[in-house]
Order: C-alpha cells, then sequence, then structure tokens
C-alpha cells in the first residue's frame, strides 16, 4: 500500500472505531434492569476492556497512537480491509439495539407517576424479549473482538491468551463486587468454630444420623413448597456441635443443594447475636451462586443503606429462597445466644424474634432449616407443630438420646483413656473406658473433664479408683474442680478467679498473651501498677500449663486458628458453653472493674 493509502486506511479504522465507543453506550442503560442483565454487562464489560486494548495498542484507537505507530500487519490492505469489515459489524451489533433500550432510558410520565409498576414492567420486558437479544448482542460482540485478536494480534499477547485474560477480567469484576457486597453486609462468619467441631470427630462416629428416620424425612425435600424445619434438641455435652459439623460437612461432600450455616458460641460477642445469623447466610449464598450476587447488587443498586440493615437481610433472604427453593440452612447453638435482649451484647431482638422471621421469610416457599439446641422453653416453642405458625411451614423434631450416641460414647472413652494412658496395658485402658462410657450416660463432655484424673504415672488401682469415684452429674464435675480452685495458695486462687473472669465475661475470646497481660491487674495489689515484671519471658508450654489451664481445672481450653499457630496467639476459651450455668459465675461482672480501670488509667500503657 501506498503511504497515501495506509494513512486513509488508518484514519477510516479510527473512524469506525470511534462509531463503536458512541453506539456502545446503550449497554449501559440497562445494566441494573435485572439480575440477567448484570451478569451481561460484567461479560460485555470484559470483552470491551480487551477491543480498548486491542484499538490502542495496533494504533487505531485514538490520533496520538495513529500518529505514533500502526501495526504492521494494518500495512496489508487485504487485513485493513478484513478489519475495517469487523469494526463495522461491531458497530452494527450496538446500533441495533438502540431502539430496544429507548423504552429503558426515557421513562413515560404515566411511569413517573406509578415507579413500582413501571419497574415490574421493564423487567418482564428484559425477561420476555430485550434479554435474549441483547445477550446475542453480546456474544456476537465477543466473537467479533476474538475475530480481531487473531487477525491483527497485539505484539505482548499471543491470540490464545484471548480467552484466559476475558476470564480474568470477568473474574476480576466478580471479586470487586463480592467485596462491595460483603462490605455493605458486614457479616460474621463461623467457619472456623466449624473447622474446630468437625476436626474433633472420630472416624466412625455421628453415622447414625445417616440413617434416622427424622433426618431422613427432613432430607426428602419439599413437595408442597413448605418450609422445612428439623429441630435437633439434645442435653448439653452429647457431642450436638460436633454432630452438627458432620450433617454440614456431609451434606456439602454429597452435591446437594449448598448449605449455608453459622455456628453460636457464647464466647464471641459477634456469635451468640442471633441477628447475624441470617446475615451469614446471604452473605454465603452470595459467594456460593452469582446468580444470588446478581439478585443482591441489584437490591444494593436501589438501596440507599450504607450498611445492610436487619430488614434488607430477611428481605434478601426471602429474595435468595425464591430463586433456589433447595437451599438448606444450619444454625448450631442457639441456646448459646442471650433469651432476652440485653444492653451489654447490644441486641435488639432475642433469639426467639430472630428464629420467627427467619421462618417468616421461608414460609410457603421451600428450602430446608435445621436448629440444633438444647430444650429450652422460648426454642421450643417457636419450633412446636402446633405453635402459632404462618401456614407453609412443616416441622420435625429429632431429639437426641444416650441410646443415638452410645456407641460413639464408648469409642469416644476409648480414644481418650488410649491417648492419656499411652504405654499402658490394652486390657486396662479398655477396662476404664468401657466403665468412663457407661457412667457418662451419654455426655461426651463429661469424659472429657474426666479424663484430668488420668495419668499415666498413677498405679491401676489408683486409675480404676478414679474412675469409680467419677461423678455421674455434669454440674457435681465443675463443682469439685470450683473447689480444688479454692483451696489453691492464695496467689494462685486469685490468678486463676481472674483468668475465669475474663474468659466469662470478655467481649471477645482472647489470646494468651492478652490473658496473661490482663491478669496482671490485681484488685488485691500492694500498689496500684499492673504487674507487668510479672510476665514471663516467653509463652511456652510449661507456662500455658502451669500457670493458666492447670490452675483453672477442667473449665479452659486452647483453640487455634491453624495446627502450627504460634502459642501466645492461640485464643482461650471455656471448655463448654454448659460451665456458664455453674455458679461460679456469681462471681461476676463487677470484680473486672477495679482491674480494667487500673489498666486503662496506668500510664505506662498510654
Amino acid at each position: 500500500m501506498e503511504p497515501a493509502g495506509l494513512a486513509l486506511g488508518a484514519v477510516g479504522l479510527l473512524g469506525l472505531f470511534n462509531l463503536y465507543q458512541e453506539a456502545a453506550r446503550v449497554v449501559h442503560s440497562v445494566k441494573n434492569h435485572s439480575s440477567e442483565s448484570l451478569r451481561l454487562f460484567s461479560r460485555y464489560s470484559a470483552t470491551k476492556v480487551l477491543f480498548e486494548r486491542w484499538g490502542t495498542q495496533v494504533g487505531v484507537a485514538d490520533k496520538d497512537s495513529l500518529a505514533q505507530s500502526v501495526h504492521p500487519q494494518l500495512k496489508e490492505p487485504a487485513t485493513v480491509n478484513a478489519v475495517a469489515g469487523l469494526l463495522a459489524s461491531i458497530t452494527n451489533v450496538f446500533t441495533d439495539v438502540d431502539p430496544t433500550i429507548a423504552g429503558y432510558e426515557q421513562p413515560s410520565t404515566s411511569a413517573a407517576a406509578n415507579p413500582g409498576r413501571t419497574k415490574l414492567r421493564s423487567r418482564l420486558k428484559w425477561a420476555l424479549a430485550d434479554g435474549d437479544k441483547l445477550t446475542q448482542n453480546t456474544k456476537d460482540f465477543d466473537d467479533l473482538v476474538q475475530k480481531l485478536y487473531r487477525l491483527v494480534p497485539p505484539e505482548k499477547l499471543h491470540p490464545d491468551e484471548f480467552q484466559k485474560l476475558q476470564t480474568s477480567l470477568i473474574q476480576f469484576q466478580r471479586n470487586q463486587a463480592l467485596h462491595q457486597v460483603s462490605h455493605w453486609l458486614d457479616a460474621t462468619t463461623t467457619e472456623n468454630t466449624f473447622d474446630a467441631y468437625y476436626s474433633t470427630r472420630l472416624d466412625t462416629t455421628c453415622n447414625w444420623i445417616d440413617t434416622h428416620p427424622a433426618y431422613q424425612g427432613w432430607l426428602s425435600g419439599n413437595p408442597d413448597k413448605s418450609l422445612h424445619v428439623l429441630w435437633m434438641h439434645g442435653p448439653g455435652g452429647f457431642g450436638k456441635s460436633v454432630l452438627c459439623a458432620y450433617v454440614v460437612k456431609s451434606l456439602l461432600d454429597s452435591g446437594t443443594p449448598f448449605v449455608c450455616s453459622f455456628f453460636c458460641s457464647g464466647n464471641s460477642d459477634a456469635q451468640r447475636n442471633p441477628s447475624a445469623i441470617p446475615r451469614s447466610w446471604v452473605h454465603q449464598a452470595v459467594h456460593h451462586d452469582d446468580d444470588i450476587l446478581d439478585l443482591v447488587l441489584q437490591y444494593l443498586s436501589k438501596c440507599g443503606n450504607t450498611k445492610a440493615t436487619h430488614s434488607d437481610v430477611l428481605h434478601l433472604l426471602r429474595d435468595i429462597i425464591s430463586h433456589n427453593p433447595t437451599l438448606i440452612f444450619v444454625v448450631d447453638g442457639l441456646d448459646e445466644c442471650p433469651r432476652t435482649n440485653t444492653e451489654r451484647t447490644e441486641l435488639h431482638r432475642n433469639r426467639a424474634d430472630v428464629l420467627r422471621e427467619i421462618m417468616r421469610e421461608g414460609a410457603g416457599i421451600g428450602a430446608r432449616l435445621l436448629v440444633v439446641s438444647r430444650e429450652e422453653g422460648d426454642i421450643k416453642s417457636q419450633l412446636r407443630p402446633h405453635g402459632p405458625h404462618p401456614p407453609g411451614i412443616k416441622f420435625d423434631e429429632l431429639a437426641i438420646s444416650k441410646d443415638n450416641v452410645s456407641s460413639d460414647v464408648a469409642r469416644f472413652a476409648e480414644h481418650v483413656v488410649t491417648q492419656k494412658l499411652a504405654g499402658n496395658q490394652h486390657q486396662l485402658c479398655q477396662e476404664l473406658s468401657a466403665q468412663m462410657a457407661q457412667k457418662s450416660d451419654g455426655m461426651f463432655l463429661l469424659i472429657r473433664l474426666q479424663s484430668q484424673d488420668l495419668r499415666p504415672r498413677k498405679g491401676k488401682n489408683q486409675l480404676r479408683r478414679a474412675v469409680d469415684e467419677m461423678p455421674t452429674d455434669i454440674v457435681q464435675v465443675y463443682k469439685r474442680h470450683w473447689d480444688d480452685i479454692q483451696r489453691l495458695p492464695p496467689s494462685d486462687k486469685q490468678r486463676a478467679e481472674a483468668i475465669l473472669r475474663w474468659v466469662v465475661f470478655a467481649r471477645r475470646p482472647l489470646t494468651i498473651l492478652q490473658l496473661s497481660e490482663v491478669v496482671t491487674v490485681m484488685d488485691t495489689s500492694e500498689d496500684d501498677e499492673p504487674q507487668f515484671d510479672d510476665l514471663p519471658d516467653s509463652f511456652d508450654e510449661e507456662f500455658v500449663d502451669d500457670e493458666i489451664l492447670g490452675i483453672c481445672g477442667s473449665f479452659l481450653e486452647l483453640r487455634g486458628t491453624t495446627p502450627d499457630e504460634e502459642l501466645r496467639k492461640k485464643t482461650v476459651h471455656l471448655i463448654h458453653f454448659s460451665a456458664i450455668d455453674s455458679s461460679w459465675v456469681n462471681m461476676g461482672m463487677l470484680h473486672l472493674l477495679t482491674p480494667c480501670y487500673k489498666n486503662i488509667t496506668w500510664p505506662k500503657t498510654a
């Protein structure tokens, strides 16, 4: 091609490229009309970025790039003609949709007077006609841009990399949308609690639930589109949370519809707030299903709240269930949420209120709900089949008995005794574990607490006597350990009580380091300064065993986010929520006030 001909060809391509940019603007006007249009717009945006990058790199995007350099292949007349044809086709693709978009861009006077009806008509119009048309337009755009990349590939991009780059851009846009929604929802997630419970399960345990008639009936589905609720309850210490974690894991592994779960915990303000339950479910559903993400984005585009309100969350929960009635929702440990509204937990709704609201949103639509808790009156009143419920809810009940868990308890006792008495005779371990399982009356927790009395250095008769004297009432076990604390030397007794108060009343779990620092502030100290000189040089296992866990009986346990987490960063928890029911909690919040005040006002902490 002669120089003059080349210039005209390149200028012609520049003009065609600019015509595309004008025509393509119409796609933006429908991006908020439905969840399908949001997904379509995401795909269009990714292809648009690739197209504009192509125009810049080959030298036809603007006059500046045209003046600097033109791609070598655009010096070939046949290539210029082919590119011109593709650009013209791209422009025609979007020019063709302009009349379709006009109705969305210019609402009538009657539409302004009745925006709700207009919005409904707009969505119907999209679903019945315009959606398919613009979907095909966007697909054509995608195909044409891919041909441009193959015909005149940018020097730094191989033609085969187009699809990878487009996928990466779409994924980036999805991540941006997820970040926006997650920030708006501000949800609490409980994956770590789920992992902690599931990791404690022993092989072959919990399998009895798979064939239980009530559970099988709940799994069978909802042919009548009712919300199917299964209430699984049992006494404290019966392994309900581990069982619930097993159910969640089994459902996820089986390929059934997605499971949204929440594990309540009395150790955390966030996890004992019942309003956090549906909020977390919405968060999980958004991350699982792009259609639900689009649904929430659409709602967010019309919502003026900078943070999702409880009403927003319930509205979305109903929309999500309507979108996918096969979803499964699980809440474990509901009894660990406060029964009544309290100023300390800043709750506006108690656990019964939230449970009632959740069931109301799913009534008559579908989905399945599993509630796991102790049998407490306010929860029971909401889950009775003959209670004052809206139509469209089906109730089932599964009361966990010692007969259900007997084989699991025996397996657990054998595991605990074998661990504690490694190296002892197998026959002795079997004898002790069988006796502990029998005396536990179905309570895993009782075996766990009593295992503290099993030490390898004890003789056979001492071990047998320890098991013979094993209490059969969990309250007796707590009382015995509390009495042991009361018999400690004064300084150890004071330290143990301070540790327990902080663990019980802290708004969130404290790490070993944090707990060690706060208990240096003693309300009976001779001076008013925290005794930070009492802190150890290193937080090793010996310090933790002797100065924290050892002096607190069996009330506490350590938890870490990873197996190799640094010891001082692990958090300290009550061994079980039932410990809060014991009388020693009556030490109360008042005892915390003096040491807290000292710590805050001491000059060296400023």
